[in-house]
């Protein structure tokens, strides 16, 4: 049983898609997500995801996001998006930035995101007030580009009144 332990522990921190998230979800009025491994065979990251606890009225929730991929001639761009209960928050669906393929340099890009807890009620009721906020970070690279390349990938988000 010990080898067989042995083995699925090697497994998994020796897999290309292995990755090592620190997270203060969930949180009040706060919470913090960051996370390196690898770039998936799509080019992707793990989702990031971290919880406020609960949706209030009168307040908008900021996302400040980034991304840092090692440099590489397959890596032509990154991106990062941003959502709360499944919904892309603003400033739109997804943010890139492109990088400098003849460069062995980090590829880092921050974004940050909000959602006006009122107007998204509006919209979507009961999706957002007295409810969780659950959000999470797709990010990588748009080309499926950069599987196994290193990355590390961080949010805050941050709950504040209007």
């Amino acid at each position: 049983m010990k080898v067989f332990r042995t083995f699925v522990v090697a497994s998994i921190l020796l897999s290309p898609i292995c990755s090592l998230a620190v997270t203060t979800s969930p949180g009040k009025n706060a919470v913090s997500v960051s996370e390196t491994g690898t770039l998936n065979g799509n080019g992707d990251i793990l989702p990031l995801a971290g919880q406020i606890l609960k949706g209030k009225a009168k307040t908008v929730v900021e996302v400040q996001a980034t991304i840092s991929v090692q440099g590489n001639a397959s890596l032509p761009a990154v991106y990062l998006t941003a959502n709360v209960n499944g919904i892309p928050i603003n400033p739109g669906y997804f943010r890139t930035s492109q990088c400098d393929t003849g460069s062995v340099q980090n590829c880092s890009f921050t974004q940050t995101f909000w959602i006006d807890i009122d107007a998204a009620e509006l919209i979507s009721p009961g999706l957002f007030v007295g409810v969780p906020l659950d959000i999470t970070l797709p990010a990588g690279n748009v080309n499926f580009a950069g599987s196994g390349l290193p990355y590390t990938a961080t949010f805050t988000a941050r709950v504040g009144k209007k």
